[in-house]
């Protein structure tokens, strides 16, 4: 790809230096060279390209067209070429050696200030690149870290799955049987479905206005609490309204609204891992906001675990799940405009407050 010269610097070096000639393919330095001089393109193209000194190319980096120069950041920072110079076509460029390079920028400031010029919008350039490909790696990553998250939490509802199959297949399993291996089955495929809830909350694109609409709060918390208080019962989990629950009318999408109740009330039955524990749950209406206070009488938050707690694939030594919970909380109360955090209580135990936006009473 050929490159736009803003500034021709061949007239500048006039008949400074000397005339080099490359042919095709050929290398005019490598990385790693030392930096002895500065080129200016006089007819051809070069190739400026990321490698060692072994040849090998990783990618091209720019293009360098007639009166464009190149080799000038080994100059100026007293180093060692950062990268590979090779000649694209039949390329002829003028080359002046560090003395006599540093001389011309003391007497021609202008020439020196257009050289800086265009030095800068090469950093800016490369920084651009450089960002573009951190995020790109970035996502990949996570791709990756999802991949194996997804193979992780899914070997053990399939082992089980395929456990409970072997015993249906079985001949003369009586009425006993065939109800243990469907619940097991019934069970593993519930896991198995909110992973998948779990994953797909995690990837999507922000808020979806669309699916947001006014709703009661106070009563969609009554029903939420309706649904988890059959569990927190099998757990030995008290559950605790702290005074009453103030009417609240806001804008948000119940399936997500939903997620983040879930999330918040599994961390705490995990927290407090074992029987005879309680979750008191705080609802605060303040001005233009509805506060939400979530607290358990668990181990509460390690000082090490504190501030990476809501990032994603924060598993902090939990032999299952995918790390993904708080993340996705944090996430779903920002997409509805609010703030979530996390402190331990007076008493001991995690307390989870989060705040969403109201409409007016």
């Amino acid at each position: 790809m050929s490159v736009r010269v803003a500034n021709d610097y061949r007239e500048a070096l006039g008949d400074r230096g000397e005339l080099r000639y490359f042919a095709p393919g050929e290398v005019i330095f490598e990385a790693g060279d030392p930096g002895d001089g500065f080129h200016v393109v006089v007819s051809g193209r070069v190739g400026i390209r990321a490698g060692g000194r072994s040849g090998e190319v990783i990618r091209p980096l720019a293009t360098i067209a007639p009166g464009d120069f190149f080799g000038e950041m080994a100059i100026l920072d007293e180093g060692v070429r950062s990268a590979t110079a090779v000649a694209e076509v039949a390329t002829c460029t003028r080359f002046l050696g560090r003395e006599p390079f540093l001389a011309l920028l003391h007497e021609q400031p202008d020439f020196a200030f257009r050289l800086i010029r265009a030095f800068s919008a090469r950093l800016r350039a490369t920084n651009a690149r450089y960002l573009e490909d951190l995020l790109h790696h970035e996502r990949l990553a996570t791709v990756g870290r999802l991949a194996r998250a997804t193979v992780h939490d899914f070997k053990n509802p399939l082992a089980v799955i395929s456990l409970a199959a072997e015993m249906l297949a079985q001949p003369g399993l009586g009425p006993d049987g065939l109800a243990q291996a469907s619940r097991s089955i019934l069970v593993q495929v519930a896991q198995m479905n909110s992973l998948l809830h779990e994953l797909i909350d995690y990837t999507r694109e922000g808020r979806t206005p669309a699916l947001f609409g006014w709703m009661d709060f106070t009563a969609f918390l009554r029903s939420e609490l309706d649904v988890h208080a059959p569990e927190l019962a099998s757990r030995g989990v008290t559950l605790r309204i702290v005074g009453d629950l103030p009417p609240v009318r806001l804008r948000g999408e119940p399936r997500r609204l939903s997620r983040l109740l879930r999330n918040l009330l599994n961390n705490a039955i995990e927290a407090i891992d074992g029987s005879c524990g309680v979750i008191a749950l705080t609802v605060r209406r303040e001005p233009g906001l509805v506060r939400v206070e979530l607290s358990d009488s668990g181990r509460g938050i390690a000082p090490e675990i504190a501030p990476r707690l809501f990032e994603p694939f924060a598993t902090f030594g939990k032999a299952h799940g995918t790390g993904l919970g708080l993340s996705i909380c944090k996430r779903i109360v920002e997409d509805h405009g609010g703030r979530i955090e996390a402190a331990n209580g007076s008493d001991g135990g995690a307390r989870f407050t989060f705040t969403l936006p109201v409409a007016d009473a």
